[in-house]
């Protein structure tokens, strides 16, 4: 007979570890440390000379209560899916696994705190470039797998950086004095962006003055 809400509930460990058996493979494994979880039953691969069936294996479903009854019913259902498409369960779920991690290997901020060190700056120069991409770049952009950033994405991200702002060289309004030469430093100042242009085209109005 297939489990019950309640049977599940008012289930207690004993001496040893126990098993409730529902249906179609699936059971609730009763630890004697008191855990209760869920466990899917089947059978898959090529049949054993001895026995003339496949060999057994085991899927974990999870833990009772954080998965109750009803879900890991689903996701037993699930599973049997799987097998009448020839496809393992457990192998899929390992193979699901390493691509989530394999994902997380190749995110923005994975490839870029990758890509720093590699740089010929100075310490002090390359310190202050990775505290600015984390404070600016990585809480936007960081989770991102690498493929999927694009250039308007980086366009979008530096206009909301300087919030309707941008860079323009500014020339000195003084004349130096007689006998000095006029520096040919100038001086970085903020002007307003148009919402309406991207960061590149409006800067590309103002030149480096020669």
């Amino acid at each position: 007979m297939p489990l019950t809400n309640l049977q599940v509930d008012k289930a207690r460990p004993g001496p040893k570890d126990q098993k409730l058996y529902d249906e179609r493979g699936l059971y609730l494994l009763i630890k004697k440390s008191g855990s209760k979880l869920w466990r899917f039953k089947y059978r898959f691969g090529p049949k054993s000379l001895e026995t003339n069936r496949p060999p057994e294996r085991l899927l974990a479903l999870g833990t009772y209560p954080e998965v109750p009854l009803k879900l890991a019913r689903e996701k037993r259902d699930a599973a049997r899916a799987l097998l009448k498409k020839n496809i393992d369960p457990g192998l899929q779920r390992k193979k699901e696994e390493n691509a989530q991690q394999l994902a997380g290997l190749r995110t923005f901020e994975a490839v870029a705190l990758a890509w720093l060190p590699k740089q010929t700056w100075g310490s002090s120069h390359a310190a202050r470039n990775k505290r600015r991409v984390e404070q600016h770049v990585f809480p936007w952009l960081g989770p991102s797998p690498i493929g999927t950033v694009k250039r308007i994405h980086l366009s979008l991200l530096i206009e909301r950086r300087y919030s309707g702002d941008r860079l323009q060289f500014e020339r000195p309004t003084h004349r130096p004095k007689r006998g000095r030469k006029q520096s040919r430093r100038v001086r970085l100042r903020f002007a307003p962006l148009p919402s309406h242009r991207a960061p590149e085209a409006s800067c590309r109005q103002h030149p480096r003055p020669r």
